[in-house]
């Protein structure tokens, strides 16, 4: 199973589970840590040191965060990893 096709079972099972019990049972699905339950979006995902310096600039500019553009890519990551998003 990977991410794709979890994201496809969950959304189904939980229009199915709607159907059969009405829209005033509460429902719960446990899922476990498997990797696919937890992928991460591409808003999510924190800066990589695989990334060159213009990659890392862009995700912190899609995230709103504020830098000086003299800065050193290791200080970028470092930006990037204390405003990373909640997992």
């Amino acid at each position: 199973m990977d991410s794709e096709h979890f994201i496809k079972w969950i959304k189904s099972t939980s229009f199915r589970l709607r159907d059969e019990h009405g829209p005033n049972d509460r429902i719960c699905i446990i899922i476990d840590n498997a990797t696919w339950h937890s992928e991460l979006t591409d808003d999510t995902k924190q800066g990589k040191r695989a990334w060159r310096k213009s990659e890392i600039q862009q995700w912190l500019i899609r995230h709103r965060i504020h830098f000086d553009p003299i800065m050193t890519k290791a200080e970028l990551l470092e930006l990037a990893s204390i405003n990373r998003p909640a997992k």
